[in-house]
């Protein structure tokens, strides 16, 4: 404990926060690493689409970011209230980056969870040509849970042309999808 007792004050609480973070940091990459989900699931509190924006891992990350930068500008401030605000104010940046990282994730993960039946009653549009009289397929390209899907189509009226807008009415046998100008 020599290392710490030579330590102004505001650098040894640094360390003091810096030392435990890092350690809870090591433990959640090892837990993700053997597949255990645990690291990811230790929520204050979730809004309406199951994301947490006050969790362990974002105050941690929070810790983190602004108790190492506090240790390493340390000695590049001489006001020491200025290198709070900084180390504050990176700590910050990093939650900031974590919950976009976090949010591109979810979005992933939801748009694995697309199911054919959800894009009836929704408006697309013709990408090639779709011929008349369910002679043939086309495709259509419609947006769904924020991710855009292009799949094979069908009509029962005329033919219809790339870039016609359409609404589908309704799925076919191997999941073609019928559709009818909008």
């Amino acid at each position: 404990m020599e290392f710490f007792e030579n330590m102004e004050p505001l650098l040894r609480i640094f360390w003091y926060i810096a030392i435990p973070c890092s350690l809870i940091l090591i433990i959640q990459i090892t837990l993700v690493l053997i597949g255990n989900d645990l690291a990811a699931n230790m929520d204050i509190g979730k809004n309406e689409n199951n994301f947490s924006a006050l969790s362990l891992l974002t105050f941690n990350n929070f810790m983190l970011g602004f108790s190492w930068t506090g240790i390493l500008l340390f000695d590049f401030f001489d006001s020491k209230l200025l290198l709070t605000i900084c180390a504050f104010s990176f700590g910050i940046s990093v939650v900031w980056f974590f919950l976009m990282i976090l949010k591109k994730v979810q979005k992933t993960e939801e748009n694995k969870h697309f199911q054919i039946i959800d894009t009836v009653g929704k408006t697309a549009k013709v990408f090639s040509k779709i011929p008349q009289n369910m002679q043939g397929k086309g495709k259509i390209v419609v947006k769904l849970n924020s991710s855009t899907h292009k799949l094979e189509a069908a009509t029962l009226g005329p033919a219809l042309e790339t870039g016609t807008i359409v609404n589908i009415i309704d799925i076919g046998n191997t999941n073609l999808l019928i559709v009818q100008k909008n």
